[in-house]
Formats: C-alpha cells, sequence, structure tokens
C-alpha cells in the first residue's frame, strides 16, 4: 500500500521527489526556495507553501503510519504465538510446574483466553499432550 501511496504522489508531482521540489510558490504560482520572493499567506503572513512539497509531506507521514501499524500487527501476532506456545508446552526448559509457567500461563489465558487455542492451531503449535 505504501508503494502505491509513492506512485501516486510522484505522479502527482510530475515525477519529482520531495528533494527536487522547492518549498514556496511565488506571486505567478512558480515553485521557488526563495522565502523572500514567495508569496505570503493572508492569513499568517507566511510565505506560501507550494502544495507539491505539502503532499510530499503528507505522503511520507502515511506512508510511515503504514509500516508501523503493519509493524504492531506483526508484533502481535508473534505475541500470541509466543503466548500459545507458553501455554501449550508449558515451556519446558522451565519445567511444566513451575512459578513462571504457571503465571504466564495464567496472564494468557485471562488476556485471550480461548484465543490463545485458536492462534497456536493458526501456528501449528502442538502441545507435548496432543504428539
Amino acid at each position: 500500500m505504501a508503494e502505491v501511496i509513492r506512485r501516486n504522489t510522484i505522479g502527482a508531482t510530475g515525477g519529482r521527489t520531495y528533494a527536487e521540489i522547492d518549498p514556496y510558490v511565488d506571486a505567478g504560482g512558480n515553485p521557488t526556495a526563495d522565502a523572500a520572493r514567495a508569496v505570503k499567506d493572508e492569513r499568517t503572513g507566511q510565505p506560501a507553501e507550494n502544495p507539491d512539497h505539502d503532499l510530499w509531506i503528507q505522503s511520507t507521514t502515511l506512508q510511515t503510519a503504514l509500516m508501523q501499524a503493519y509493524m504492531a500487527f506483526r508484533l502481535s501476532e508473534l505475541t500470541v504465538a509466543l503466548g500459545a506456545s507458553f501455554r501449550r508446552s508449558r515451556h519446558r526448559a522451565c519445567g511444566p510446574g513451575t512459578r513462571a509457567v504457571r503465571q504466564v500461563t495464567a496472564v494468557g489465558n485471562d488476556l485471550v483466553g480461548s484465543h490463545l487455542d485458536a492462534a497456536a492451531d493458526r501456528w501449528g503449535i502442538v502441545s507435548e499432550a496432543r504428539r
């Protein structure tokens, strides 16, 4: 999806990237890098920003947000899979009856309950009892 946003942004700016676009526009509507030559915004009195420059800022922000959401989703899948693994195997390295395993299992049961079984099945995690 981020590539689609980037491709559309490049198309909308005439094939220019953020670094190739001047940040302001002059009185004729032409891009300029000189803030003194730029037309002033009526409301703020600041130099008027080039719409293509602003489009790249918005595009980059959206692409970054999408990547963060994707990474958070993948991290949540990993967390559920680890919880399911702990619940199913009772973490053999610690032993089936240790306090740490009971606590992890209790927290997993409280937070996601039966969803762990579905996640374990999805990830192909098989408990010792099922082997």
